[in-house]
């Protein structure tokens, strides 16, 4: 070998190792199966509120037990995502969840999609515990939008029929028309065939954000998961959002993750969370009259 390739074959076995060493870490992830159930924990026949959609009872969690495995006594003095948190999110209303950043509420969210394993407390879904369900029984019942809003290098259609089938062209138009993107085919240069560019980079956060949600109301699932999602929205496209929601509702359950009060404001029940603990829940009206807490939330979010 040539003295002067040394250097440039030498920086291609490094870069392979680094990605080797990437690939590695997720060959060790372990694996789930859609068969296999969502915790370890006894499974009960017993149904708890069946008039909620969601239930949470007794609910604890901590990231450092996801860490090494180890089972945690209730008492020990550890850091907890999640502390003896019971809730009820009633059918076919809005909820919105909100609280200062680190008070729990996208545990809340792992833990209802099975991203980690709940080992304390209860969680019923539809008025079956969750110990009693599947992986893929379990996630059925949710559409869920993240905040980050990851988008396919495609078009718009391949990023709204994502996971879907039998999703006409009229329906797609009509779900960005909703989410305030009828604008973007028109934008980008042709119809729902237009290409959005690498990992959607050919738009803005906002319009990543609402093509996700657009896609996820297509998806006609029972429930509908709102992480954060309108973060990067504007607020003439907020309160078309949250005007949709309240039509959408009439037969789905929305539960939101917010902090911007035009989406708060659009909600029916309203759960506060600091620290891990549930300050309060209720409906919108009581929780705003009450709630210190949240009176302060929604004045820095404004």
């Amino acid at each position: 070998m040539p003295v002067a390739s040394i250097g440039p074959t030498l920086t291609s076995l490094f870069r392979a190792a680094g990605a080797y060493q990437r690939l590695s870490c997720i060959e060790e992830i372990p694996r789930e199966t859609a068969r296999q159930t969502c915790t370890k924990l006894q499974a009960t026949d017993s149904i708890e509120n069946p008039d909620a959609v969601i239930s949470m009872r007794g609910v604890s969690f901590t990231y450092d037990a996801v860490a090494d495995g180890a089972e945690r006594p209730r008492n020990s003095e550890i850091s907890w995502a999640l502390n003896g948190v019971s809730l009820d999110v009633a059918r076919n209303k809005i909820t919105a969840i909100i609280g200062p950043s680190g008070a729990g509420k996208s545990t809340v969210f792992s833990l209802l999609e099975c991203f980690y394993p709940l080992r304390y407390g209860q969680i019923y879904i539809m008025g079956q515990p969750l110990t009693s369900m599947t992986i893929e029984e379990v996630r059925s019942h949710f559409a869920y939008v993240e905040q980050n809003a990851p988008l396919l290098s495609g078009t718009v259609q391949d990023n709204l029929c994502l996971g879907l089938s039998k999703v006409t062209r009229e329906e797609c138009a009509r779900a960005l028309e909703v989410v305030g993107l009828d604008h973007l085919a028109d934008d980008l240069g042709r119809d729902i065939d237009a290409y959005v560019g690498e990992h959607g980079v050919l738009l803005s956060g906002g319009e990543r954000q609402r093509l996700a949600l657009a896609r996820t109301l297509l998806s006609d699932k029972d429930i509908l998961l709102l992480d954060e999602s309108t973060s990067n929205v504007d607020e003439i496209a907020q309160k078309k959002i949250a005007s949709f929601l309240k039509g959408y509702v009439m037969n789905k359950t929305v539960l939101m993750i917010a902090h911007r009060p035009a989406l708060i404001e659009a909600a029916d029940n309203v759960i506060v969370f600091d620290k891990g603990r549930l300050v309060d829940s209720g409906s919108l009206e009581a929780v705003r009259s009450r709630c210190s807490l949240y009176r302060q939330l929604t004045q820095v979010g404004g």
